[in-house]
């Protein structure tokens, strides 16, 4: 009777259809009626089937015959290592060299099966350990690129930070793609990198001793797989139908076929593993170059326009907007009292177009205001550019004579009020100042005379004088708020 094997689908003939027997080309089961306590048994090492293949029994060839190898039962002529009688199926006798050798195969094979049984849970646990840390590395890649968008202006190290993270992942991800075709080598790999970060944490970095254990432990227990990956590794060489990823026509191939498909499958696949491993290496600059491009920082130029059209035609508080601490801030505050001095409250000269100059970060603006020039500074905050400093052009006022003119005239012939009118009475009482003065030093009526004035102190503002008298100097500030020079200050000589 015809049987196929299980394992190869080679055809034997057996002499009885009611028993499971192995094959001797590849050691699978052969049977005539599936039985699964058959199969078991016969892969606890039952007897191998004695038959001779049925592609020869059905040409009529008979295996080579012995010299005066015979059946004891029916005197048929029976091949060398043949246990069956295939006229009678009586049990032959042992022959030197036969079944002897195939008995040893065979135990040897059983040893290699269980111990590749035993160490396949371990490239298992290695692939789930990659899936774990591609998972938790991607998400923490996703979530740090997220946290940097909103974030905005980056620094080298938190690039290289992003480069090194993205590394991992692409690591990570390969791994656990490949991990079951070459468990050795992502064996060391996961160990290393796990040896890395150990030595870097217990250099560079202070903490408890209790996470540092945990991590010397698990760095010596990926060790310790690594070791088994390298026996699993030599079995895989040694027996190339064990495989951790197992094809679907694998079981119909006999070793030497097993083999040739192999290297076979090996010189095909060779130019798609190297473009792997080139796209694995790549991902994490593709992604950085993706994210320079998507989730970079805006430049400055629409700000500043914005700024440009609140200038020549918005009120000041839509300029002081753009500071930093916004329109109440201390540099609006500033720049008001600059506006207010030069007259500028109604309307401001007209800004042209900008000379923008830009760095990571920073940038600075130079708009012409007719002959002169508006200097800005520009700093990026998160997404938005905020405005830092404003350079108003120099301001030159009006000459002081005129006015150190009238307050001398004032002084030797005009009121109490007069005088104190030259003051700005919404930034100080000047009539009552005036008045408890020269009260004090009965100078209400009658006041000394002033000699020509000294100017002690001058800017484009402000400005200090001194007007001697018998008694000591009269020194008078003053102050320019377009349109004239205000006075600021009064003070009377000792005595």
């Amino acid at each position: 009777m015809r049987v196929p094997c299980s394992r190869c689908g080679r055809l034997w003939t057996v002499p009885d259809p009611s028993r499971t027997f192995r094959c001797t080309a590849c050691g699978g089961a052969v049977r005539a009626t599936p039985a699964p306590e058959a199969e078991a048994e016969a892969c606890c090492g039952d007897e191998a089937a004695g038959g001779v293949p049925a592609e020869a029994a059905a040409a009529g060839e008979a295996a080579p015959a012995a010299e005066g190898a015979r059946c004891p039962a029916c005197g048929a002529a029976v091949a060398a290592g043949q246990r069956f009688c295939t006229a009678c199926g009586a049990a032959l006798g042992t022959t030197p060299g036969g079944s002897g050798e195939r008995g040893a195969e065979r135990q040897a094979r059983r040893s290699a099966n269980r111990e590749f049984g035993r160490l396949r849970p371990v490239a298992r646990m290695l692939r789930t350990l990659y899936v774990v840390l591609a998972t938790a590395q991607g998400v923490l890649l996703i979530l740090a690129i997220l946290a940097l968008a909103q974030i905005g202006a980056l620094g080298k190290g938190v690039e290289i930070l992003l480069v090194g993270e993205g590394v991992l992942f692409a690591i990570y991800l390969t791994g656990t793609l490949r991990v079951l075709r070459e468990p050795f080598f992502w064996a060391i790999l996961m160990a290393g990198l796990a040896t890395l970060d150990l030595c870097a944490r217990l250099l560079w970095t202070e903490g408890s001793w209790i996470p540092l254990g945990i991590r010397t432990f698990l760095t010596v227990s990926l060790w310790a797989g690594v070791a088994q990956a390298a026996r699993l590794h030599r079995l895989m060489e040694e027996h190339p139908e064990f495989r951790l990823v197992r094809r679907r026509d694998q079981d119909k191939l006999d070793r030497s076929e097993l083999v040739a498909r192999m290297r076979d499958e090996r010189r095909r696949t060779l130019p798609m593993r190297l473009a792997l491993v080139g796209f694995a290496l790549a991902l994490p600059f593709l992604a950085w170059g993706l994210f320079r491009v998507v989730l970079a920082p805006p430049g400055p130029a629409a700000t500043i326009a914005e700024f440009r059209a609140a200038w020549n035609g918005g009120t000041d508080t839509e300029v002081g907007a753009f500071f930093a601490d916004g329109g109440s801030g201390t540099g609006a505050g500033v720049l008001y009292e600059q506006f207010r001095r030069r007259g500028w409250g109604e309307q401001r000269p007209q800004a042209g177009e900008p000379d923008v100059r830009h760095e990571e970060g920073r940038a600075a603006a130079t708009f012409p205001l007719g002959s002169a020039r508006l200097e800005t500074r520009w700093g990026l905050e998160g997404r938005t550019w905020r405005l830092f400093a404003v350079e108003l052009p120099e301001f030159e006022a009006p000459p002081l004579d005129a006015t150190l003119e009238r307050f001398a005239t004032l002084w030797r012939d005009g009121s109490v009020a007069e005088l104190a009118s030259m003051g700005d009475a919404q930034a100080r009482d000047w009539h009552g100042s005036c008045q408890r003065l020269l009260e004090r030093k009965g100078w209400l009526e009658r006041r000394p005379a002033l000699g020509e004035p000294r100017i002690r102190s001058s800017s484009p503002f402000s400005a200090r004088a001194a007007f001697p008298t018998t008694g000591g100097d009269v020194v008078v500030s003053f102050e320019y708020r377009a349109p004239r020079w205000w006075l600021s200050g009064l003070r009377l000589p000792d005595g």
